[in-house]
């Protein structure tokens, strides 16, 4: 019984602990692979990683639902690209406030990913970061340049 008094008295005491994932942001991460080395899941893989690691934000992973409607509005473009409504549209759909847009791609022998942060009430980018170079047969390699993207789009801890 005492246990029980000390628990609600901790739960009056601290009631933010119960409630703080709730007030983090929500993103979701929506990665292309223009690299012809079919990449692209495992850098989104590695950029919800570095996202969640930081904390600040709730990342959502990317559903089977959510990478159809996307492959729908590229089918009826002619240049194959989704502008930034579009997915601010997908977004607000899957329940998010931001979803992450992530380009892997080759320039010449070396592969570079990009990223940018779009608020889905606004379709404004939030939040861009410079292409980081990675070398896609060192999984340590990719996984840290991709901590070093979301640190360059989120700011340095």
């Amino acid at each position: 019984m005492r246990r029980l008094y000390l628990l609600l008295l901790f739960c009056l005491l601290f009631p933010a602990l119960g409630v703080q994932s709730q007030d983090k942001p929500k993103v979701a991460v929506y990665t292309t692979d223009e690299s012809d080395y079919n990449i692209g899941a495992f850098v989104g893989d590695y950029l919800i990683n570095a996202i969640v690691k930081r904390g600040e934000y709730i990342a959502i992973e990317r559903t089977a639902q959510f990478l159809s409607e996307i492959n729908k509005e590229q089918s009826f473009q002619r240049t194959g690209a989704v502008d930034d409504s579009q997915i601010s549209r997908l977004g607000k759909n899957m329940g998010v406030q931001y979803v992450c847009v992530v380009k892997v791609a080759r320039v010449g022998e070396q592969l570079f990913m990009s990223a940018r942060l779009i608020d889905v009430e606004t379709a404004e980018v939030k939040s861009t970061a410079r292409p980081v170079s990675f070398n896609p047969d060192n999984l340590q390699d990719m996984e840290s340049s991709c901590d070093n993207l979301v640190a360059s789009m989120f700011g340095r801890v």
